[in-house]
C-alpha cells in the first residue's frame, strides 16, 4: 500500500496534472476566447448533493471489490484499483488540493488571448454554479458595445444541466445573449474519451462570435500545427437558443401559442417541470422516465391546465425583509422563484391518474431490457449454439484427448464477468 501510494504522488500524479493542463490548453485552441476563460472545480456541495456524492464513492468502492474478485478468479493483476482511487477526486482531498495549487501556478503559462480565471476546491460550490453566479454578476456581455462583433457564452461540459442553467439564464436575461455549451460530438461512430480522465466543467468563455443564428448543432474539429500539440476529440456547439425554441414549438403543438413576452415564463416553467423528472439534488418521480417519454407526459398535463388556468407555474417573489433592506443588497439581487401551487396540485393530480399505466409500462419495459441484456452477457450466442449442437447429439462420450470444459464459451472470459457486473439491479448497491 505505501509503495503503491509512493508510485502515485511521484510517477501519476505528475503525469495526471500535466494531461489536465495539456487539454485545458486544446481547449482554448479550440475556442479560441477573446475576454475570459473562467475555470471551475467543484468546491463543497450542498448537502443534497453531498448525499448523493456519498453514494456514487459508496458505490466506486463496492465496484473495485467486486472487480478484484473477478481479477482474482482470472487470476490477473488488479492494478487499476491499487494504483488510482477515483474517489481522490473530491473537495478537500490532498490530491484536489496541489492540483488546485499546480493550476493557479500555470495560469499565467496558458496561451490565450483573454484572461484565464481560476475558482479552485476551496470555493464552495459546483463548478456549473459557480460559472452562472459570475455570469449573473458580469450581466449582459454585449450591454456596452456599439460595434458589430458579438459576445456568447460559451460553457463547456456532458451534463445535462447546463442547458437547464442556460434556459434559466436567458429566461432571466434575455434570449438575444448568444449561449452555447461546448460538448463532445454525439457522433456514436466517434471513439469515446476515457471516463478515468479527469474533466471539468469549465470553461465558461466570453468569446467573439457571429450572431446567434438558428443552427441547433454546429460542429467543429480542432486542428494542429505541430504532431506533439495535443487534439481535443471531434466537438460539437449546441445552441440553446434555437434549442429553446424547439423546446417552445414543442409545448405549443400540445395545444397553446405563447407570444414573445410569455416565452420567459414558459421557460421557467419548463426547467422547473424537469425537476420532476429528478437532478442532482432530487430524487425522480419512479413513473416518470425521459427514455419512456417523460417530458410528452409532462407537456400533456402542464399546457392544457396552464392555458385554462391563465397563471404560470412559477412566478418571481421579493420577500418583505428584501424589499426593506434593498438600498443595502446587491442591485444585482435576483427574487425569490415561488410555485403556483394550485396549478402544480392540479398537475400532479392530472399525473397521478395515470400513474398505475406508467409505472406498469416504465417496470415492464426496464424489466425486458435487463432481462435481455443478462441474457445475452451469462449466455452468448456461441455459448448458446455450442450447447443446442451438444445437446442433439444426445450422447455423452467425450472426443479422445479434450475434455468438454476446455470449449473457449464454456467458462466466461475476464471481460465477460465485467460486463456482467454492469447489468446488476440497483438494488443490488442499496447499503
Amino acid at each position: 500500500g505505501a509503495q503503491a501510494g509512493h508510485i502515485m504522488h511521484t510517477v501519476l500524479q505528475p503525469q495526471i496534472f500535466e494531461a489536465v493542463v495539456a487539454e485545458l490548453q486544446a481547449m482554448l485552441n479550440t475556442v479560441k476566447p477573446t475576454h475570459l476563460c473562467y475555470l471551475a472545480l467543484d468546491g463543497v456541495a450542498p448537502r443534497a448533493k453531498m448525499e448523493q456524492q456519498r453514494q456514487r464513492r459508496h458505490r466506486s468502492i463496492a465496484d473495485k471489490s467486486l472487480e478484484q474478485s473477478v481479477y482474482n478468479k482470472h487470476k490477473q493483476a488488479y492494478l487499476h484499483g491499487v494504483l488510482w482511487d477515483s474517489n481522490c477526486v473530491t473537495p478537500g482531498t490532498a490530491f484536489m488540493d496541489e492540483l488546485s495549487t499546480y493550476l493557479h501556478d500555470q495560469l499565467s503559462d496558458f496561451d490565450c488571448e483573454g484572461v484565464v480565471q481560476l475558482s479552485d476546491s476551496g470555493e464552495c460550490g459546483e463548478g456549473e454554479h459557480k460559472i452562472m453566479e459570475h455570469m449573473r454578476i458580469s450581466g449582459d456581455p454585449n450591454a456596452d458595445k456599439t460595434g458589430s462583433s458579438v459576445h456568447s457564452y460559451v460553457l463547456h461540459g456532458q451534463d445535462a444541466d447546463l442547458i437547464m442553467l442556460a434556459f434559466s439564464h436567458l429566461a432571466t436575461y434575455g434570449s438575444h445573449i448568444p449561449f452555447y455549451i461546448l460538448r463532445d460530438s454525439t457522433d456514436t461512430r466517434q471513439s469515446n474519451k476515457s471516463k478515468d480522465s479527469i474533466s471539468t466543467d469549465a470553461p465558461i468563455t466570453t468569446t467573439q462570435s457571429q450572431p446567434t443564428c438558428t443552427t441547433l448543432v454546429i460542429d467543429k474539429w480542432s486542428y494542429t500545427t505541430a504532431r506533439t500539440e495535443p487534439v481535443l476529440p471531434k466537438v460539437q456547439y449546441l445552441n440553446t437558443n434555437a434549442l429553446m425554441k424547439c423546446v417552445i414549438r414543442h409545448m405549443e403543438s400540445y395545444g397553446d401559442i405563447y407570444s414573445e413576452d410569455e416565452r420567459p415564463h414558459i421557460i421557467r416553467d419548463y426547467v422547473a417541470l424537469c425537476f420532476l423528472l429528478g437532478n442532482d439534488f432530487l430524487p425522480h418521480s419512479p413513473t416518470l422516465s425521459i427514455q419512456d417519454k417523460g417530458i410528452d407526459t409532462l407537456f400533456e398535463a402542464y399546457v392544457p391546465l396552464r392555458k385554462a388556468s391563465g397563471g404560470y407555474l412559477t412566478h418571481p417573489h421579493v420577500p418583505a425583509i428584501a424589499q426593506i433592506a434593498h438600498e443595502c443588497t446587491d442591485d444585482r439581487r435576483m427574487p425569490e422563484t415561488q410555485w403556483n401551487t394550485p396549478l402544480f396540485i392540479s398537475i400532479l393530480h392530472k399525473l397521478a391518474q395515470q400513474e398505475d399505466y406508467l409505472a406498469g409500462r416504465l417496470h415492464t419495459n426496464t424489466l425486458q431490457k435487463r432481462k435481455w441484456m443478462l441474457q445475452q452477457l451469462r449466455y452468448p450466442k456461441e455459448l448458446r449454439e455450442y450447447s443446442t449442437h451438444q445437446h442433439s447429439k444426445n450422447t455423452t462420450v467425450r472426443t479422445s484427448g479434450s475434455p468438454s470444459d476446455t470449449h473457449p464459451y464454456r467458462s466466461h472470459s475476464l471481460e465477460h464477468e465485467l460486463k456482467h457486473l454492469q447489468t446488476l439491479q440497483p438494488s443490488f448497491w442499496k447499503t
